[in-house]
């Protein structure tokens, strides 16, 4: 281990250097390029999961022959559950005749439903916008002079090697990444749901979450929520669960933020005890200076035109279709036409008093959120919780101003942690109860798989089921938030 550690850590700082340095040799393209971006990004990974080996537990070598090992891993595979092999067979038959006919046609755009959402010419018109602010920046321009691009700095290094790749590469990199982070929010971050007698409440929000009109939005864009979402996770899961790799945990966290704001609200998971108030302020300041210092990291005058980019675009008045399911946007359409449902009585007032609404839907959503955070902090000294995680996605979606709908699949993972084990209330009316909001919560999230040109009047927008989900949690909560499983990490 000693060795594999420094073997990693020393080549990890061998290739920052050397990308850092081959400017200054006169090797390659004057400027900075992709490929040293690229070197940057894998000397940095590879240095700190060097640095994280260094700190893990030594164990006790196994002395079998080879061959036995071998045969003990191909046990330890035939010994899979059967729901493994379905699941092989569903996604071999879902990747040949859904994802490649949809996606991968020669016409590159969605072949099989017409309008089924809201699609443009040609497939993949985010990554190629945003991949395009990218090539602008490399070139020395400013990526915010894009109208509608307003990523932070980070994103432009973190996604600068796709351009490497042209398109249609570049999307079916980006689909393949965001079918692969998917599949691994249910079998990596959280061991509870990798246990097999919960294995079927996982399958089913995987499979629904798999072919949700939120996942389909997410593919025919190149959008990378998913991608985003899954280091949030990740974070948490290495800080939680493998303490040496904290600051590999820091690090995915802040890269996650600053490729999609909303993940930064994870930053609640990232302590081990909150009642330690001086480690966690010492280290909420240095994690908060480093973030700040990441919004620089393409200097200060690009900093100042992403600001500008960012008020100028990110109001909600500017994103008001259907697809919008923000807080601000729901409020502004009500305000506008009250989604065709409303009187004129009705809708005068909301102009009036609209802000006044929006106000108090944010303090009830504080209030449930702070109860949960309380209940939960009685019982463990961190905020690592399936009911937490649940309340902090939801709220990652109508905080925003701008939060569309190619989001809502992140809600399976998450809906999967939070019932994968769940635990029923003793008495017979807190059964009665739990049931009654196991259904609410179910039905909410069911509505948010079809896409909204098949929902009408005020269901057209997914805001209210995502807010009746956040209340249904926090009633699920207040009756039980026990489960079978002890899901406590590691100290």
């Amino acid at each position: 281990m000693k060795n594999l550690w420094t073997l990693m850590l020393g080549l990890g700082i061998f290739g920052i250097f050397t990308s850092v340095i081959v400017d200054f040799v006169g090797i390659g393209d004057p400027g900075f390029q992709s490929t040293q971006s690229l070197g940057i990004q894998i000397g940095i990974l590879l240095a700190l999961v060097g640095w994280g080996l260094r700190f893990m537990p030594q164990t006790s070598d196994d002395s079998r022959p080879l061959v036995q090992k071998a045969l003990a891993a191909l046990d330890s595979v035939l010994n899979l559950p059967l729901v493994v092999w379905t699941l092989t067979g569903f996604l071999l038959v879902f990747l040949v005749y859904f994802i490649t006919p949809m996606f991968f046609n020669e016409d590159w755009r969605m072949f099989y439903f017409l309008r089924y959402i809201p699609d443009r010419y040609p497939i993949g018109n985010d990554v190629t916008f945003n991949t395009g602010a990218i090539a602008a920046w490399l070139k020395g321009q400013n990526p915010y002079d894009f109208t509608g691009h307003f990523y932070p700095p980070l994103y432009h290094l973190v996604f600068a090697p796709i351009l490497l790749i042209g398109f249609p590469q570049t999307y079916y990199l980006i689909t393949t990444l965001t079918l692969i982070a998917f599949a691994a929010l249910f079998i990596i971050p959280f061991p509870a749901l990798r246990k097999q007698k919960h294995g079927a409440i996982t399958m089913l929000f995987f499979l629904t979450g798999l072919v949700s009109y939120g996942m389909q939005f997410e593919l025919e864009r190149g959008q990378f929520n998913v991608i985003a979402y899954l280091l949030a996770a990740l974070a948490v899961y290495l800080f939680q669960f493998q303490p040496s790799f904290r600051l590999l945990a820091y690090t995915l966290w802040s890269v996650s933020t600053h490729i999609k704001l909303y993940p930064g609200i994870f930053v609640l998971m990232l302590f081990s005890n909150i009642r330690d108030w001086k480690t966690n302020l010492k280290n909420l300041a240095l994690l908060g200076l480093f973030n700040i210092a990441l919004l620089f990291s393409l200097g200060a005058n690009i900093f100042i035109k992403f600001m500008t980019a960012v008020t100028y675009n990110a109001g909600a008045v500017k994103w008001l279709f259907p697809g919008n399911h923000s807080l601000a946007a729901f409020i502004i359409n009500i305000e506008r036409d009250g989604y065709k449902q409303l009187s004129k009585d009705a809708i005068l007032w909301f102009r009036q008093n609209g802000s006044i609404v929006e106000i108090l839907l944010m303090i009830v959503m504080a209030a449930c959120f702070g109860l949960v955070i309380w209940r939960t902090l009685k019982k463990q000294p961190h905020l690592f919780d399936a009911d937490v995680f649940m309340l902090t996605t939801l709220a990652g979606m109508i905080i925003p101003s701008i939060s569309i709908d190619y989001k809502l699949e992140l809600l399976a993972p998450a809906m999967a942690f939070l019932l994968a084990g769940r635990k029923l209330p003793a008495q017979r009316w807190q059964k009665v109860i739990f049931i009654l909001l196991v259904i609410l919560v179910t039905v909410a999230y069911s509505l948010t798989l079809v896409p909204y040109k098949y929902r009408t009047g005020i269901l057209i927008n997914a805001f209210p089921m995502i807010y009746i989900m956040f209340l249904a949690v926090t009633g699920l909560n207040l009756l039980n938030n026990h489960y079978e499983y002890d899901h406590v990490p590691t100290q």
